[in-house]
C-alpha cells in the first residue's frame, strides 16, 4: 500500500543511508523500519 508521508528536510538529509534510502517507522501500523524512502528519483 502506498500513501504520502511528510519528513522534515533536515531530518531527511541527516538520515539518508549509504545505499541511497531512508528507513522510517510506519506511522499507520508502527512497524519498525518498515517504510523505505528511495532518494534516487
Amino acid at each position: 500500500m502506498k500513501y504520502p508521508i511528510m519528513v522534515d528536510y533536515y531530518e531527511y538529509r541527516r538520515e539518508i543511508l549509504s545505499d541511497g534510502t531512508m528507513k522510517r517507522n510506519c506511522l499507520k501500523c508502527n512497524a519498525e523500519n518498515s517504510t523505505v524512502i528511495s532518494t534516487n528519483l
